[in-house]
């Protein structure tokens, strides 16, 4: 039975997603815990509110890079993948692209 584990265990796929699962969980607590210094930190109901959603999309574009790097295997694929990352925080961010200043668009 041991062997088996083992054997289970040392297979690259496994590997890989035992290290994205870490990986995220490291990125939610590290996201979470920056979030809650924020809300004892800055008064700022506005600025408290933009850098929670800031936190947030950086969270998910790190989770999205760490994702493709672990399971890359390419250079290729890596380029095609954050492309389309690219494009998905675009179109994410929009609310807050469109609330800049008119001078600065």
């Amino acid at each position: 039975m041991y062997e088996y584990l083992m054997d289970w265990l040392n297979q690259a796929i496994i590997y890989k997603i035992i290290t994205a699962i870490v990986s995220i969980l490291v990125i939610v607590v590290v996201s979470r815990f920056i979030k809650t210094s924020i809300t004892r930190y800055v008064e700022s109901i506005d600025i408290r509110y933009s850098l929670r959603k800031f936190i947030t999309f950086a969270s998910y574009i790190l989770a999205v890079l760490l994702l493709t790097i672990i399971f890359s295997d390419r250079l290729g694929n890596l380029t095609v993948a954050l492309g389309v990352a690219g494009a998905g925080v675009a179109f994410a961010l929009q609310e807050v692209i469109a609330s800049l200043p008119v001078g600065l668009q």
